[in-house]
This record gives C-alpha cells, sequence and structure tokens, in this order.
C-alpha cells in the first residue's frame, strides 16, 4: 500500500524521473471535500499530486503533494476541498485532468454495470461503446460489480477495465466490488485479492479483505467482495455488513456485490437475509444468474452484467433525498427496459399533522391543507400516504407554498408529480428547503395542496377518501449532519 502523504511548497518539489506507468491514475475516490487518486508505476517512485483550484483563474493557487516513501502501488488523498468546485490536477508532473466536488444536499446521479472482463468473448460485450455512453451521461459515479479482468493480473485489468473506462475515471470514480476474477483466478493455489486490493486500494477493514463502504450524497455503499477466501472470511464479511449497515447513517443503503455470489460452499440466502434483516434498502450484483430482477430473500436485487444473455443490462439510478429511482437499460442503449421507486424508510419526526387543516380546494380532485404557518426552521419535508382504487397509474401531485404567495397571484412555489400504482397505498416524501427559494432566507410554509389527474379514476372519485395522511416532519439524519 501508498505511503504517507505530505504537503509541500514549490520550491520543495523534487522533480524525478518519469517512471514507466503501467496502470494511469484514477479517480478512486472522490465527495465533497476530498479526493484520492490511485495508480501504478513500474518500478518503486514517489507520488506527486498537483491540485489548482478554486477560484477564478486569478486567484487559483496550487497545492502540491507528495507520496513516500517510493512505491510502485500509489495511493494520493487531498482533503479539505470546497465542495461544489472545480479542481483542476497533475499527476507525476505528466498526467493532467479537472473534477468537481459534490455539492452537499444535491441528488446524486449514478450508473450500475458489471463483466468487462471475465469469461466472456471480449467482442461479445460492448465495453467500449458502454463506458463511451456512459461517460457522456453526466453521472456523479458509477458501480462495477466485479470481473474487471480475465487472469487477475494488472494487466488484464488494464486491457479490460482501466484503459476502456479512462476518460471516465479521469474525472468521476468507479466503485468496484470484488468478484471471482479479482480474487486470483484461476484459483487452483486459492483466492487471493491482494491484486485487486494494490489496484483498488479503498479503506478495507483488514489486511485481506476485499469488502469496503463509501457515503455519496444521502447513500452509503457496501461492496461485498465474492466468495471470501476461507469460511472464517465469509464469516466476518457477513459480521462487517450486518454491523456497518446498522450503523449506517444516510437515507439509503445499497449493497452491491462481486459477481453472482452463488458459488459452492457460499450461503446465498443468508447473505441477503443478513443485508435485509440490517436495513439495505436494494442490492445490485454481476454476472450468471440469466435473471436481471428479482427478489431474494424479500430484498429488491438488480443484475448488472452478461447475465447469461443478451441483452447485457445495466442500470441508472438518482438518489433524491427521499427516494431512489432506478432504471434498467441494456448496453445498447436500445430502450427502457423498466424503472423501480424506492421511498425512505428511515424514521421521521411528525412535526405538523396537516390533515387537521384541511380546506375547501377550488380544483376538482384536489386536496389543500392551509393555515400551517410553520417556520422553515422546524422541518425538511412533508410525507403523504395515499390510495389509489383504479384499475390504472393515477398521476398524482404535490404542490406547496410559502406564506404571502396567494395574494401576489404567484400561488405555488414547487409541484412534484409521482405515479401511483393501480390498487395500492403507497407513502411519497416531499422535500421542503431550508430557505425561501427566492431571497435565500428562512421562511413560513402556508399551505399544501394535492390533485389527481387521471381519465381512469371513476365517476365521483374525492380525493379526500383516499389520501391517508400528510404529515410536515424533520429528519434526525439531517439534523446529525
Amino acid at each position: 500500500m501508498a505511503g504517507p502523504v505530505t504537503v509541500v511548497e514549490p520550491a520543495q518539489v523534487r522533480v524525478s524521473k518519469a517512471q514507466p506507468v503501467e496502470i494511469a491514475p484514477q479517480i478512486l475516490h472522490l465527495d465533497g471535500r476530498s479526493v484520492t487518486f490511485s495508480w501504478k508505476t513500474r518500478s518503486p517512485a514517489t507520488g506527486l499530486l498537483e491540485l489548482v483550484g478554486p477560484g477564478g483563474a486569478a486567484d487559483q493557487e496550487s497545492v502540491f503533494l507528495e507520496e513516500g516513501p517510493p512505491s510502485m502501488n500509489h495511493r494520493l488523498s487531498a482533503a479539505n476541498l470546497v465542495a461544489g468546485s472545480r479542481y483542476r490536477y497533475l499527476v507525476d508532473g505528466r498526467f493532467a485532468g479537472s473534477f468537481e466536488t459534490a455539492t452537499p444536499g444535491e441528488p446524486i446521479k449514478f450508473g450500475v454495470f458489471g463483466h468487462p472482463g471475465g469469461t466472456a468473448t471480449y467482442a461479445a460485450f460492448p465495453v467500449a461503446h458502454l463506458a463511451t455512453t456512459l461517460d457522456g451521461m453526466g453521472l456523479d459515479f458509477a458501480l462495477c460489480t466485479g470481473d474487471m479482468c480475465n487472469y487477475t493480473s494488472a494487466a488484464s485489468f488494464k486491457r479490460f477495465y482501466f484503459d476502456p473506462f479512462a476518460r471516465f475515471l479521469a474525472s468521476r470514480p468507479i466503485y468496484a466490488a470484488a468478484a471471482n476474477h479479482e480474487g486470483g483466478y484461476p484459483t487452483s493455489q486459492g483466492k487471493n485479492f491482494d491484486v485487486f486490493r494494490e489496484l483498488f486500494p479503498y479503506e478495507f477493514p483488514g489486511e485481506k479483505h476485499a469488502y469496503h463502504s463509501f457515503v455519496r450524497g444521502n447513500v452509503e455503499f457496501f461492496a461485498c467482495a465474492y466468495a471470501p477466501a476461507r469460511t472464517k472470511d465469509h464469516e466476518e464479511q457477513l459480521e462487517w455488513l450486518a454491523e456497518a449497515l446498522t450503523a449506517s447513517r444516510s437515507e439509503f443503503r445499497v449493497v452491491f456485490l462481486g459477481g453472482a455470489q452463488n458459488p459452492a460452499g457460499f450461503d446465498r440466502s443468508r447473505f441477503f437475509r443478513t443485508a435485509k434483516d440490517n436495513g439495505a434498502d436494494l442490492a445490485f450484483g454481476g454476472d450468471g444468474s440469466g435473471v436481471s430482477v428479482s427478489q431474494v430473500e424479500g430484498l429488491d436485487y438488480f443484475f448488472a452484467g452478461t447475465a447469461g444473455r443478451d441483452p447485457r443490462p445495466f442500470f441508472l439510478a438518482d438518489a433524491d433525498p427521499y427516494q431512489l429511482e432506478v432504471t434498467r437499460r441494456d448496453t445498447r442503449m436500445a430502450k427502457l427496459l423498466g424503472s423501480w421507486r424506492f421511498e425512505s424508510k428511515r424514521p421521521k419526526t411528525l412535526v405538523k399533522d396537516a390533515m387537521a387543516h384541511a380546506a375547501d380546494s377550488p380544483r376538482e380532485r384536489a386536496m389543500l391543507f392551509s393555515g400551517l404557518a410553520l417556520p422553515s426552521t422546524h422541518f425538511h419535508g412533508f410525507r403523504v400516504r395515499i390510495q389509489n382504487p383504479s384499475d390504472h397509474p393515477v398521476l398524482f401531485w404535490s404542490l406547496w407554498s410559502p406564506e404571502g404567495t396567494r395574494k401576489s397571484g404567484d400561488y405555488f412555489f414547487r409541484n412534484e408529480a409521482r405515479f401511483l400504482d393501480p390498487h395500492s397505498t403507497s407513502v411519497h416524501h416531499f422535500v421542503l428547503p431550508q430557505d425561501h427559494p427566492r431571497t435565500g432566507q428562512p421562511w413560513t410554509l402556508d399551505e399544501i395542496e394535492l390533485r389527481v389527474m387521471s381519465s381512469a379514476l371513476p365517476e365521483g372519485f374525492e380525493l379526500s377518501g383516499h389520501v391517508e395522511e400528510v404529515a410536515v416532519f424533520s429528519d434526525p439524519l439531517q439534523a446529525d449532519r
């Protein structure tokens, strides 16, 4: 593993001979306050990083970081960055690029794919096309569900993963879960994740483990390794997963697996029960099952990779503060193949029961809740529980407005639509801003209105008979941050 990092003055930066690079620098991790790079040279060298930014061209300053002692496997991190800002970088004086730190509270968008290497014929999986497509989608990061190489070697990782995804990795991370091909394949000498750990130097919980976790936005991700080398390692991974999920302070908890997680001797049911019972919201996996979307032990499971047949599926996900939506695509980008929505399950604190403030609405099939008089310093959003008695999906709108806006004619500041599934009761969370959308100052919530729009609804349908709850809440997780 790489050594300690030192901040050095520009005059003290050592200009050393450029070492041949086996694996070019990648952004290993990026959030609102820090960035981590990793790369591999063919002989020991001291890693150097220059960061420029943020700010305008006139006031940008360079920060120089030096890694030591010399190593072939490099990991260099910069902390105390400014959130929501663009930085330029130069690694080892020759690898240039830029990245943008995350903005707290902003939604995140990520992609999930798997099996760019593995045992499949290389040309059968359009890796280059997928890499180019993902790079142009405006993603914040991606997840890879393993099989990034064929034989477990740096050269194989380079061919099947690092080279095709080089452009993406120069500005955003792809977080990887280790599958069987990352575990010392072929495994005649037993499983060994040393190469994976060297090329992907995450914060692992132990010296031999290949599983790890990280937080981006309102989601914590748990990358689990395929078939740990020994029974003891399997037990330790399950213990780690249960403890880490329980301790998570994120709105959503997403598990992603290296490979299909179904080798001989692996208790797949127990693994998914552990994830489900300790609070995981969903899981992603890759390669081998032939089923793209399923439930395992009650946990929604999305399969990205070869899946044993065409088309090779991958997924896109958008995470708002209280909602995570997953859409399925295929690697040829021919069409959207399905979408799934996950609502927050974390406990919220009731601030006001808005049902007690129901008032007459001038609109048909609408409910108005007026006179709430709630200062924005007291809440984070509102929750609606609603029934759809129809045989068809129904378009459902929520709207809200600050105090005094009705008089000005600028009635509602925000409207947001959701689809209600047929014959279902569903819960929906809506974010309310802490500052007035125009003035940027604290404000007072006055009204919420709910509307449905569908020709499929029965004649004489009254929304008031199907809205079970409207509650303004505060979020204990937000208070912790």
